[in-house]
């Protein structure tokens, strides 16, 4: 019997007008959100962004770190004037 194979992580950012959408895919795990953070938060810090998004439709799973990440992340956007958004997660990490 064949074990499923992990979804390996990836990201992605998009930009239209004003609003900048990080689309997230995989498990977000530690390691993964050590990488996701310094591009949130310069996503974040660019003025021409007043929207931030975060697409979690395709995350797999989310370590408890993320809480801290996304918490984090709401106070970053507050003092650059932005507004932060997530797209709600799947069925499968309810």
């Amino acid at each position: 019997m064949l074990e499923p194979t992990a979804t390996p992580f990836k990201f992605a950012v998009s930009r239209a007008l004003s609003t900048a959408v990080v689309t997230l895919h995989g498990e977000l795990d530690q390691p993964n959100v050590d990488r996701v953070t310094p591009v949130l938060r310069n996503v974040i810090a660019d003025q021409s962004n007043e929207t931030v998004v975060v697409d979690l439709r395709d995350v797999s799973g989310v370590d408890p770190s993320a809480t801290t990440l996304f918490h984090d992340a709401i106070g970053w956007a507050r003092r650059h004037g932005a507004r932060m958004v997530s797209v709600r997660a799947g069925r499968r990490l309810r």
